[in-house]
């Protein structure tokens, strides 16, 4: 940053923490004030949604403010880990419960796959040679809307963050820096680092999945979850039916 290398783009922003209160069921007014700020934000979107988290279990209010989003024309996207690339695997049983209602509302879905990486400069990991992920595995948590509006923290998009964690983030007004975290999600959604989900009949939740990628330069679609082997779908679907959603 010294030397002017890593270019810094001066704007609005606001830290924001949920109180230790939230863990012990304090008043409504001291949990999740990061929640409170969120909602808002995604619900006042006018063309664009960008959900970047390892993974998303939206539960059903987060589902009609995704789908109340998508049928009224905001494109609503999401990025989170395949379940080759997921860690821990738990989770993706949860999110796999969301996905074909998310899909047939007109959710995009993109899918991370592991050991993703892209060919130089800046990325979603915000440091120089980074990328979106640690190892093969998506860490980054943001949220943006229009692509001036952002929020970036330690909450994923799940019932424990919203409920049970304790969560740190910040709120940026932008429209350089929304505009850079919108192209960096672009390029990390692309087939070359992400698998495209889509409903085999475009609008049917009960229709069969399947994903695209990108492999030695031809597009390939999968019928199931791809690159993960049958033990970590399995282990991922019984572990999955046990715990409960929201302690995930």
């Amino acid at each position: 940053m010294r030397s002017g290398q890593f270019p810094l783009v001066a704007a609005r922003a606001s830290a924001l923490y949920d109180e230790p209160a939230k863990i012990e069921g304090g008043p409504a007014e001291t949990r999740g004030k990061i929640v409170s700020v969120l909602r808002p934000l995604i619900e006042g979107a006018q063309r664009e949604v960008i959900l970047i988290s390892p993974w998303i279990i939206p539960s059903e209010p987060g589902m009609g403010v995704l789908c109340t989003l998508a049928r009224r024309g905001v494109r609503v996207r999401v990025l989170v880990n395949s379940l080759a690339a997921q860690d821990p695997p738990i989770v993706h049983s949860s999110y796999a419960r969301y996905r074909p209602r998310l899909l047939a509302c007109g959710v995009e879905m993109h899918e991370r796959r592991p050991s993703a990486t892209r060919s130089g400069g800046a990325s979603l990991g915000f440091t120089s040679g980074a990328s979106l992920s640690s190892g093969s595995t998506l860490h980054a948590k943001a949220v943006v809307v229009d692509r001036k509006s952002m929020l970036i923290g330690s909450m994923n998009l799940d019932p424990r963050s919203r409920v049970l964690d304790t969560e740190v983030a910040v709120s940026i007004e932008s429209a350089a820096l929304g505009g850079q975290l919108g192209k960096l999600f672009d390029e990390a959604a692309s087939v070359d680092q992400a698998f495209r989900v889509e409903l085999t009949e475009p609008g049917n939740e009960n229709a069969p999945l399947s994903w695209t990628g990108r492999e030695e330069g031809k597009l390939v679609r999968y019928t199931s979850e791809p690159l993960a082997s049958w033990w970590r779908r399995i282990v991922s679907e019984l572990l999955g039916a046990l715990a409960p959603e929201e302690m995930l």
